[in-house]
């Protein structure tokens, strides 16, 4: 998995995990995912979860407690789970670093106002 970041107000970014396998490859995989603090789902506009896509979308326009005065990182474990009588899951993770866009010069203007 690749670590990645975000920027609250950033436009929507997409992110693929990678395609887990299993033994034998005809199996069906099913995907879901878990945040280590539930407050950071906020920033995970959706996850889809079909074993084509497995596509994570970020997206938050307005609440920068997600990313407290400058960063914030957050645990993303994807698992992969298969079987019918008895399923095997495995996981791993990847961090989300949710950024504060008031101290990055690239999302913050400044307009002079007119009297």
């Amino acid at each position: 998995m690749t670590n990645q970041e975000y920027t609250i107000t950033q436009n929507a970014i997409n992110y693929q995990v990678p395609v887990y396998t299993a033994d034998p490859l005809w199996c069906e995989i099913l995907y879901r995912y878990e945040i280590t603090e539930i407050s950071g789902d906020q920033a995970i506009q959706s996850f889809d979860n079909d074993p084509a896509s497995r596509t994570f979308t970020f997206f938050n326009d307005n609440d920068l407690t997600l990313s407290t005065l400058t960063q914030k990182a957050y645990t993303v474990t994807v698992f992969g789970k298969s079987g019918n009588i008895t399923p095997t899951e495995s996981g791993t993770t990847f961090t989300l670093t949710l950024k504060n866009p008031c101290i990055d010069p690239a999302f913050v203007t400044i307009n002079a106002g007119t009297v």
